[in-house]
């Protein structure tokens, strides 16, 4: 006695009739099951032979049910045959697979190489690059130029591959490409926070310099004090350039920050740019930095501090956060300045701060699906603009104010 149609019904309700012929194949041939609808249906797999093989085999069946031409004309295969059609079904499924990831990566490697040699050749004529970093970029864009060749051969051989080995090569080359560009930017690092610890060591020696005339006429003063005490007043006049180095060390280090940050906006590391961001912030000197940028790496990068911020943030989490931190950084500047009661200049941080507001709204519409991805790009456009546009009027006019 066939024991399963009672098994199945214990667990699922009622079976339909449709059923009860194919349950004789359960654990023997792949078989669907479900209980859509609160009775349980029972169907056998495709690739063995069809549907409802209990029907196709079973003409009393066929007639109790009214399925008597249902499958007249479909009949078991042969092993082989099944093979053969199960293979051919699954390479059907496998082509537009990897034919589409074939693409996406060759898509994905061509954009990579485009895009950084672009960046990489403007940083390679920059003024404000060092022969060290030249010579790195001049090898980062080599290297990508050799992928870039091979990224050609692929293109042409792809009609003569097998589609596994395309997919694979297509894989290798963007994997090269990811690895060159992370090369390139551990080295730059590397360069940079070299020029960081030389930089140290010179204001270090420079300061020591200064300090040694300071302390030598400071003893001469006091030397003289007890001879003559109208010398006090000289004395004192030669302490104060001991102040100085201060002063000029805060110049080298707001220098070595712009490169830092020239290098770090063109290789599009934002994460290093927040960070630097975040330590100027501390410093209270992210004002300074701005217009350290401007003097020295304008005219390079074809736009100011802001503008190049807006490129390397597009998109970037937290972009929001590093915005109003620069908005508050100007508002402190002013402040400092007297300046926090210009009309202009509230005006200026008030349309800043709307603006910022409106661009949180928008992303948090997009991520409800309440606005169109591409209405919303088109939004975060123009309010990227305006906000660069305010930000740009505060510091120009801080500026015209020193």
């Amino acid at each position: 006695m066939f024991n399963y149609p009672m098994a199945f019904m214990s667990s699922f309700g009622h079976a339909t009739n449709l059923s009860f012929p194919n349950m004789m194949y359960s654990g023997v041939l792949p078989t669907m099951y479900t209980n859509y609808g609160g009775d349980l249906q029972v169907t056998n797999m495709d690739p063995y032979g069809g549907y409802n093989l209990g029907l196709m085999f079973n003409p009393i069946a066929q007639q109790t049910w009214g399925m008597s031409s249902l499958f007249a004309n479909n009949f078991m295969t042969n092993p082989s045959d099944i093979t053969a059609a199960a293979a051919q079904q699954a390479q059907s499924l496998l082509t537009p697979i990897y034919t589409n990831m074939t693409t996406s990566n060759i898509s994905q490697a061509t954009q990579a190489i485009q895009s950084s040699i672009t960046k990489l050749e403007s940083n390679l004529a920059a003024e404000g690059t060092k022969e060290e970093e030249k010579t790195l970029i001049q090898q980062t864009i080599d290297k990508l130029k050799e992928q870039a060749e091979k990224l050609d051969a692929l293109k042409e051989e792809c009609q003569n591959m097998d589609l596994e080995s395309a997919f694979q090569k297509s894989k290798e080359i963007l994997k090269n490409v990811n690895d060159i560009l992370k090369e390139h930017n551990e080295g730059i690092k590397a360069i940079v926070e070299a020029n960081k610890q030389q930089d140290a060591q010179k204001a270090e020696e420079q300061t020591t310099a200064t300090e040694e005339p300071a302390q030598n006429n400071q003893q001469q003063g006091v030397n003289e004090q007890a001879q003559e005490p109208a010398a006090e007043a000289q004395t004192s006049a030669t302490e104060e350039p001991a102040q100085q180095p201060a002063s000029e060390s805060e110049n080298i280090q707001l220098k070595k920050d712009a490169r830092s940050m020239f290098t770090y906006i063109n290789s599009n590391n934002y994460t290093d740019v927040c960070k630097l961001i975040d330590s100027n912030i501390e410093n209270e000197t992210l004002v300074d930095l701005m217009f350290k940028w401007d003097e020295e790496y304008s005219s390079a990068n074809k736009k100011g501090f802001i503008g190049a911020f807006r490129e390397v943030a597009k998109g970037q989490a937290h972009r929001l956060k590093y915005y109003n931190s620069i908005v508050d950084a100007l508002c402190d500047k002013a402040e400092s300045l007297g300046m926090n009661q210009d009309e202009k200049m509230k005006k200026a941080i008030d349309t800043a701060r709307e603006v910022i507001i409106q661009y949180s709204n928008l992303d948090k519409s997009v991520v409800k699906k309440e606005t169109p991805v591409a209405i919303a790009n088109a939004t975060a456009e123009n309010l990227e603009k305006e906000l660069v546009d305010a930000i740009n009027f505060a510091k120009n006019h801080i500026k015209n104010k020193l």
